[in-house]
């Protein structure tokens, strides 16, 4: 037998010329949020606005959300059918019922619900009740109808408020198409120590001063946890940030510098996004969309963010952090991408030019080719058309049409430069805009 070599085999060794890359941990980001004026139907008014946000800046999200919490257990209600509807009226007393829109119901009806809460029909609902054949008409007519009719409408209710709420919108990221678990992970906030919501649950809440006071003592416990506890970046909404900071001065909690570090990040990164111009019409569908789209982009720009936000010398959770990330934009942020998205253009345009035409990229900046005297050293948009319009008279339509051509492929080159910290968030608002014009 020969010598066993000693030398490590190279097998699944990189070859000389391969680079390795070192991949940046996910990042894990915990959205807290108060919620919005039922009544006005903005229950959810600030979860969609920090978790729009956060989907193009987070790997995956938790949500604690009292209103997020309500509505899902709602949504459950609503494919529970006609048992979790009964189960419901079963739980409500008198002004509970009156308050979530039901109708008259016969006398006697709650005695009927042990045996109609898991029943899929009402044809069911009368084999269920078990009651003679000569009966059965008159128990259709007198307790069937109307308990199908307070169903029927509660389940209206709910529809509405799904869509009034904002919950319809918040759900695909908390459930994909194909049923799977979104980028959106909500966290319960509920009644009693597991904090699940149950429909009876729900009804001691619309029922019950004892329930919601129950529910937002549940809700500050978590806001108290995850501050002092949780390894994930924290985004809080204003209300919530306040109740931080009124916990610190109280000594209630304390808060890492770290956890401070990461939230002032996760803050300025999901700032500037939620203030690029096209975003704030772009559905949640088509976040989660785009939002694997610019991976290494991303990453350095959760870099700046962060670097950004040590330059911001306020408490992340005070009153001022907002207006800080506000000047931020406007005086460092949006200049710069300003700046980036016409050093894109300039660079893209006269690339693809020099292609079309077949010549050298320098020959364009120049003046040496045959738009000598008509291309300007720096193409920007807003001269690509009296360009192309000087063109078309000086060297005729053939060489109009590279221009041309030079033009569309441009646009489909922008999303591969990479130049700059900040190109994540020109190429999503890009990404976001050829969408909306599809």
């Amino acid at each position: 037998m020969g010598k066993e070599s000693r030398r490590a085999s190279r097998r699944g060794r990189p070859s000389a010329g391969q680079v390795t890359t070192l991949q940046a941990p996910p990042l894990q980001m915990t959205v807290v949020t108060s919620p919005g004026e039922y009544t006005a139907g903005e229950l959810l008014v600030n979860d969609l606005q920090l978790i729009r946000s956060s989907i193009l800046y987070a790997d995956s999200i938790d949500l604690i959300s009292v209103g997020a919490t309500t509505m899902r257990a709602a949504e459950e209600l609503r494919k529970g059918g006609i048992g979790g509807a009964l189960r419901l009226f079963g739980a409500l007393s008198p002004a509970g019922l009156a308050a979530v829109g039901s109708p008259a119901l016969p006398s006697g009806w709650r005695d009927l619900i042990p045996a109609l809460s898991h029943v899929d029909s009402w044809e069911e609902a009368l084999s269920a009740l078990n009651v003679p054949a000569e009966s059965l008409e008159q128990l259709r007519r007198e307790v069937v109808e109307p308990l199908a009719h307070a169903v029927t409408q509660i389940q209206s209710v709910v529809s509405g408020q799904m869509e009034l709420s904002g919950m319809n919108e918040l759900w695909p990221a908390i459930r994909r198409r194909n049923g799977q678990e979104g980028i959106v992970r909500l966290r319960p906030v509920g009644i009693g120590s597991n904090l699940e919501v149950r429909v009876e649950d729900l009804a001691w809440v619309l029922d019950s001063s004892s329930g919601l006071a129950e529910l937002m003592h549940n809700w500050q416990r978590l806001i108290a946890d995850v501050t002092s506890n949780s390894d994930n970046a924290l985004l809080l909404d204003k209300l919530v940030s306040g109740v931080v900071h009124e916990m610190q001065a109280q000594g209630t909690i304390s808060v890492s510098n770290q956890t401070r570090q990461d939230a002032a990040a996760a803050a300025v990164g999901a700032g500037m996004v939620h203030r690029l111009p096209t975003f704030p019409n772009a559905p949640i569908d088509e976040l989660l969309d785009v939002r694997n789209q610019f991976d290494v982009q991303l990453s350095r720009y959760r870099i700046a963010a962060k670097r950004l936000s040590i330059r911001l010398n306020v408490e992340v959770f005070s009153d001022e952090w907002a207006d800080e990330v506000r000047v931020l934009w406007d005086e460092e942020v949006h200049p710069a991408i300003v700046d980036i998205e016409g050093e894109l253009t300039e660079a893209t345009f006269t690339r693809e030019l020099a292609r079309s035409l077949g010549t050298d990229t320098r020959l364009i900046i120049t003046g040496g080719s045959a738009l000598t005297g008509y291309m300007i050293p720096k193409i920007t948009v807003t001269s690509a058309i009296g360009v192309l319009l000087e063109a078309v008279g000086a060297v005729g339509a053939p060489v109009a049409s590279v221009v041309v051509g030079a033009v569309t492929r441009s646009h489909a080159a922008r999303r591969a430069v990479d130049r700059k910290d900040l190109a994540y968030l020109v190429n999503v608002n890009r990404e976001l805009e050829s969408r909306r014009t599809r």
